[in-house]
């Protein structure tokens, strides 16, 4: 059983405000999605929730965000990903949750079209102005601001469970093209349990609890 299928994966990253690219996925989504629910619902007896992901800055922030909103028109959920990141790659602070998540449903407050949050994290690293306290501090921020929206936001994935290791964060550096120190460590700390030996809890992993 799938919450949705999502085809494409922060697509306005690469689109930039290039019309041509989002009418062209536009029109493959229309007939993908099509195809997709038809299959799903031969194979299980029930209907299939289709999106695709765009980035919160994508969705909320002019010229991109009215041609990421021509893209969701039509499909039955919008899918989001959320990282409150300064353009150095460091963290913003978490009080500003609810003004991200208030945006966001003023673009979209038709609750029959449900927002979806399928990535949600918040690094730790005091390399990015982070600490466990604020990253515990950013999910009780995240959770308040659900139960405000509760009517439009159905769904929030805790991105992610645990932190990568140093080898693999300078793997994806290779994978995008990054080599900056902040970025690694914003990757790396991402999750709210520790990599080393076992993996401990963060203040985060208790504060979800």
């Amino acid at each position: 059983t799938l919450s949705a299928l999502n085809i494409g994966n922060e697509s306005d990253v690469n689109f930039g405000t290039d019309v041509n690219q989002y009418n062209e996925f536009k029109a493959f989504l229309d007939s993908v999605s099509s195809h997709a629910k038809t299959l799903y619902f031969n194979l299980h007896g029930t209907d299939l929730k289709v999106g695709t992901t765009f980035t919160h800055h994508g969705l909320v922030s002019n010229p991109i965000s009215s041609l990421c909103q021509s893209v969701n028109d039509g499909l039955d959920i919008v899918s989001v990903t959320y990282y409150p990141l300064n353009g150095d790659f460091t963290m913003k602070p978490p009080s500003v949750v609810s003004i991200d998540f208030g945006e966001l449903v003023s673009e979209y407050p038709d609750t029959t079209q449900p927002i979806y949050f399928v990535e949600c994290g918040y690094a730790s690293s005091t390399l990015c102005n982070s600490s466990e306290t604020l990253q515990a501090d950013f999910w009780t921020e995240v959770f308040n601001a659900w139960d405000s929206y509760q009517a439009n936001i159905k769904y929030i994935t805790v991105f992610k469970s645990t932190d990568w290791s140093t080898e693999i964060v300078n793997q994806l550096g290779q994978y995008y093209g990054l080599q900056d120190t902040i970025f690694k460590e914003f990757l790396r700390t991402l999750g709210v349990r520790t990599w080393h030996d076992d993996g401990t809890n963060k203040e985060a992993y208790n504060r979800i609890k």
